[in-house]
């Protein structure tokens, strides 16, 4: 599911609830700070795969120099899995490599929320 420059229904969609499948939304942004286009993944109540691959040449077909992304954890502990942190350095080394910079990766729990830039790991 896509967007282009139209965020309006991530509040609803970006809610987290105890038994909601988990949900990313990945924002990727111009050399000006706009959002040039949203990209939304519904995964499975404990997984979410996100093709990382695909994002990078769609990212930079759009000749976007940043990258956020956001998921959510229905559980409720919005700390980072084993998976989540191989997902961010994967993507973070990746955008590099292409002189784009991911700007955080930020877990939604149901009344927290976990910032890999604000916590230091990337």
């Amino acid at each position: 599911m896509i967007w282009r420059k139209d965020t309006r229904a991530l509040g609803d969609l970006l809610r987290c609830r105890d038994g909601d499948p988990e949900i990313a939304a990945i924002f990727l942004i111009d050399m000006n700070g706009a959002i040039v286009e949203t990209h939304v993944f519904r995964g499975a109540n404990d997984q979410l795969r996100i093709p990382v691959s695909a994002l990078l040449r769609r990212g930079s077909d759009l000749l976007c120099h940043q990258l956020l992304m956001m998921h959510t954890h229905p559980s409720g502990d919005p700390h980072p899995s084993a998976h989540d942190m191989t997902t961010t350095r994967r993507l973070a080394l990746q955008l590099r490599g292409q002189g784009q910079r991911l700007m955080d990766h930020i877990i939604l729990s149901q009344d927290r929320y976990f910032s890999f830039r604000a916590n230091r790991l990337m």
